[in-house]
């Protein structure tokens, strides 16, 4: 689509020149990048079933609104994920909006044909839209199309933080940044478990970002994660891979 092209026109990274060169074998389609498709795949589908699910609500009557939302949700989805797309590794917040004004162009075009397919009469007889939208379900067209975007851009803010090149890897001084790492490292130790006994979650990824979670609230904990040589190794892979 009109974002898909726009990202064309996407400036070069600021930090390009601190990565280093990719091996001479490097495949185009790596299995960190497949992984991360599929990721980012699994985001868009979660959102638009529970978008269903929430409207639906076991009203035989709501159905074709529930098909309704879950078809804009995956359209809404879709155009906001574009914005993540300028930058695998900056968030969305970091980069300058302006600097791409065809891909905010692009979004707002595709936006706006989504809103005239869902809401204007010829064109949903078009598209076979045969439902009424209330004001509740653009709420839940907006709150789920914009959950996969708000997760990814966290997951960049939350590595920006925790593991960058010029860091330190320092625990946070400020008492409240403490409480709020120690209080995050928690909750990603419990989804973690979760994830080892139910396999519905990547488990793996929330121990491993408990870890590093715990390591920014607790100068103690860090001290003593970084004396372990696994830690260590596996810091100075993923910084010179950037993550």
């Amino acid at each position: 689509g009109l974002p898909a092209l726009a990202l064309g026109f996407e400036p070069v990274e600021e930090s390009v020149m601190r990565r280093p060169p990719r091996p001479l074998n490097h495949a185009l389609l790596d299995r960190q990048r497949a992984v991360l498709i599929l990721f980012h795949a699994l985001l868009i589908a979660a959102a638009a079933l529970v978008a269903f699910a929430v409207t639906y609500g076991g009203q035989t009557s709501r159905l074709a609104n529930a098909r309704a939302v879950v078809f804009a949700t995956l359209a809404f989805s879709q155009i906001a994920f574009a914005l993540s797309c300028r930058s695998d590794i900056e968030p969305w917040v970091s980069r300058r909006a302006g600097s791409n004004p065809w891909l905010l162009a692009a979004v707002a075009a595709s936006a706006v044909m989504q809103i005239a397919v869902m809401s204007i009469p010829t064109f949903k007889r078009w598209f076979d839209v045969n439902a009424t939208l209330t004001t509740a379900d653009w709420t839940h067209i907006t709150l789920f199309s914009l959950a996969p975007f708000v997760v990814i851009e966290t997951a960049k803010l939350a590595r920006k933080a925790l593991i960058s090149i010029d860091s330190d890897d320092s625990a946070a001084r400020n008492p409240v940044i403490r409480a709020l790492f120690i209080t995050l490292a928690a909750v990603c130790l419990l989804l973690g478990i979760i994830g080892l006994i139910a396999p519905i979650i990547p488990g793996t990824l929330f121990l491993a970002l408990a870890v590093l979670l715990l390591a920014r609230g607790s100068e103690r904990w860090r001290r003593w994660l970084h004396n372990r040589s696994w830690y260590v190794s596996l810091r100075d892979k993923w910084r010179g891979r950037r993550g």
